[in-house]
């Protein structure tokens, strides 16, 4: 057939166009935290862009729990020119899958000498919904340029097949390598080759058809061509497998017995021919469902058996049903599950390259219809226009789900309300754009579905404690740990919670085990040096800062704590200074400059000590302490130049809005603010409010601002009695 150089241009625009239309919104998309945290966002060496340290270690050293260096510097390279632009990342994506389409169309034109079946294929590539994650996923990356340097070493060994050159062979085992650096997935290649030489090359000497630009060889010669190749995927899978090792990506056969994985084999061989033929419910994760039932075991296998015979059967007729079989089945073996990485049953994802197998027996087999019957030309024709259409504006709307997180995983839930990876990946998301009461149902969603799940139970339980609701972290804290009692993050949460609690001992007995495994972690000696200090018992909790400080001397946390518990300790002097120093390390620690006004006020220095309130209220604008020991302060220093009876009202009430009226100290500051206004009898009822939620518990203080209020006259109190 001789090539019409219009007819290929036309080609060309309509794949391009086609492939714009159905990804061009990409451009606005974020990152999301499924994965793009790992490759880009939360990357240390990607953020740099490119730098010898960072090229250096994606050769030495696994990223995102791959051997993938090419793929990581890909994304370097986007940082260096795009800086975080999420947008421009998703587009270089996008860029890759039009180049692969086209190659795609190019390779199977060169191969084939057949522009329309060519064109097809290359058409449904570029369109299809199953590729919207390879490609509107900035994180799979490794997908598109995998396919990228696939599409390229297919290019180059039908040169080396026309030509039989060392130079193109050499340009196979380049290609090769670097999509082998790109994802390891491609270690099926060399064999998909093989079947190319079958069909439509016709190397081999029992090939149906015969090529004039291709020219049959021995088949030993074809089989000794692939042994280099075969090296290359030996040593890529050796490096695959130790990374994932590592990591403990993939998942031990105790967790997903042999007989569980073939039968999931089996039937998401049948579940992707499904949704390659009718593409909806696309998700970003499909939980595994353990073991399928048998009937639908054997089902699928006795679907894919007939499959197979009808292929294999007619290949010296039709030798495209042969190949584009074998090929879907082929490069499909590293993802489908015999190797279990991840807890997924299957993923859109791992149809990007085997797509292609289908796609040619679809295309070739309409062909074949339409030579055979003539009057069906137009009627196919128009068909598989507006089967092209549907699936263009089905990826259209199936890319929208990838806009944000939420949209993402909220689209997840909506085909799954049962996916507990959609309610966790959904539940950390909103705990990080700030609703935790979303992330509470979510997570909770969760273990309803895995009661057991460690670090669902732990995930809750820190979310509650962000909350307010200490009571319900510890019961999830205390169930996470007894379901992993090494891990000393939930222990060292669980102590934390129980402090807040009231539980000073098993508190402090959780901490000190935490320090006995860890007795470098100068964090968990601060918190327990402070829980000491909530008892009043100085000497423990002077000791634990003083070590803190002696493992982290640059820590501003260490020297706070030390100031807290000296200036507790009446040492007021050293407390300003060790204050003094952690705001010279940490200058926006709000709470180093509550302390320290609160440490000046009581060294008779109230200048100082407003000034250091009002900082820590400008880097925390609802700091409640900080603005309460303002309006104390306002509200009762003896120096009447340094009294401000409105500001402190207005100080004292914010701080009471924050508690929702609901704690004693704050209420006492408002009824001596009240009081200084000269409105005593609302001041009284403010401080008998005060006394009623204390359980006539609290200090002297709130009396003495109730008696002095009853004589009509204000409080006039120390600098620090609150």
């Amino acid at each position: 057939m001789k090539l019409n150089c219009r007819h290929v241009t036309v080609v060309f625009l309509l794949i391009a166009v086609s492939t714009f239309l159905a990804y061009s919104s990409v451009s606005t998309f974020e990152f999301n935290d499924y994965d793009d945290v790992l490759y880009v966002t939360g990357n240390d060496l990607v953020k740099r862009g490119i730098t010898a340290e960072g090229v250096a270690t994606a050769f030495i050293k696994p990223m995102a729990a791959n051997w993938h260096p090419v793929t990581m510097i890909s994304h370097m390279l986007d940082v260096e020119l795009f800086g975080m632009n999420a947008g421009a990342h998703h587009l270089i994506n996008v860029c890759f899958h039009l180049a692969n389409s086209l190659q795609l169309f190019w390779v199977l034109l060169k191969m084939t000498r057949q522009l329309w079946p060519s064109a097809a294929v290359a058409l449904l590539f570029a369109v299809h919904p199953l590729h919207v994650e390879s490609v509107a996923w900035v994180a799979e990356r490794k997908d598109v340029l995998s396919g990228f340097f696939a599409v390229l070493t297919l290019w180059a060994y039908a040169r080396y097949a026309a030509r039989a050159r060392v130079l193109d062979y050499l340009l196979v085992l380049f290609f090769f390598t670097v999509g082998l650096l790109s994802k390891p997935m491609l270690v099926t290649l060399p064999v998909l080759l093989l079947f190319l030489d079958y069909w439509p090359l016709s190397r081999l000497p029992f090939s149906p058809e015969t090529s004039e630009s291709f020219p049959r060889q021995p088949f030993r010669r074809v089989l000794l061509e692939k042994i280099p190749l075969l090296l290359l995927v030996l040593a890529s899978s050796v490096a695959t497998i130790v990374a994932q090792s590592r990591v403990g990506a993939i998942a031990p056969l105790g967790h997903f017995p042999l007989s569980v994985r073939l039968a999931n084999a089996i039937v998401s061989y049948v579940r992707y021919l499904s949704k390659m033929l009718w593409p909806a419910d696309l998700s970003f994760h499909y939980e595994h469902p353990g073991l399928w039932p048998l009937p639908i075991v054997i089902a699928a296998l006795l679907f894919l058996m007939i499959l197979s015979c009808a292929a294999i059967t007619s290949s010296r007729r039709f030798p495209w049903l042969s190949v584009g079989w074998l090929w879907f089945l082929t490069s499909l073996v590293p993802v489908i599950g015999l190797v279990q990485v991840g807890g997924q049953a299957m993923a859109d994802r791992y149809m990007y390259l085997p797509l292609i197998g289908p796609s040619i027996i679809a295309v070739w087999s309409l062909q074949q219809l339409v030579l055979r019957r003539s009057d069906l030309r137009f009627a196919i024709s128009s068909v598989t226009f507006i089967a092209g259409l549907t699936l263009m504006f089905l990826t259209r709307a199936q890319v929208q789900h990838w806009r944000t997180s939420e949209t993402l995983y909220a689209h997840g839930l909506r085909l799954n309300w049962n996916s507990a990876t959609a309610h966790r990946l959904l539940a950390r998301t909103l705990s990080t754009r700030g609703d935790q009461a979303g992330a509470v149902r979510h997570y909770s969603e969760a273990l309803r579905v895995l009661p057991h799940d460690e670090l669902l139970h732990y995930n809750l339980g820190i979310v509650l404690m962000q909350v307010g609701d200490p009571v319900r972290a510890t019961n999830h804290l205390a169930t996470s740990l007894q379901l992993c009692p090494t891990n000393t993050s939930t222990r060292y949460h669980l102590a934390h919670a129980l402090a807040l609690l009231g539980d000073t001992p098993g508190a402090i007995s959780n901490y000190t085990a935490v320090l006995q495994g860890a007795p470098q972690d100068y964090d968990t000696r601060i918190q327990l040096g402070y829980t000491y200090l909530s008892q009043n018992d100085l000497a423990p909790a002077l000791e634990q800062f003083h070590e803190a400080l002696r493992l982290a001397p640059h820590s501003p946390a260490a020297r706070h704590a030390l100031g807290v518990g000296l200036l507790q300790a009446g040492k007021t002097d050293e407390a300003i200074s060790h204050f003094r120093d952690a705001l010279k390390l940490a200058p926006a620690l709000a709470p180093a400059h509550r302390d320290l006004g609160r440490a000046l006020a009581r060294g008779g220095d109230p200048t100082g000590a407003i000034a250091s309130f009002r900082e820590a209220i400008r880097l925390r604008p609802s700091f409640a302490e900080a603005l309460n020991d303002l309006a104390w302060l306002l509200a009762t220093h003896p120096d009447a130049s340094i009294r401000n009876g409105t500001e402190a009202l207005q100080l004292a009430t914010q701080a009471c809005a924050l508690s929702g009226y609901q704690q004693p100290v704050p209420l006492t500051t408002l009824a001596a603010a009240h009081a200084e206004l000269g409105q005593f009898d609302q001041a009284a009822r403010t401080a008998e409010r005060a006394l009623a939620l204390s359980g006539n518990s609290t200090g002297l203080q709130t009396h003495k601002v109730l008696e002095a209020a009853k004589r009509n006259g204000a409080y006039r109190g120390g600098p620090d009695e609150q």
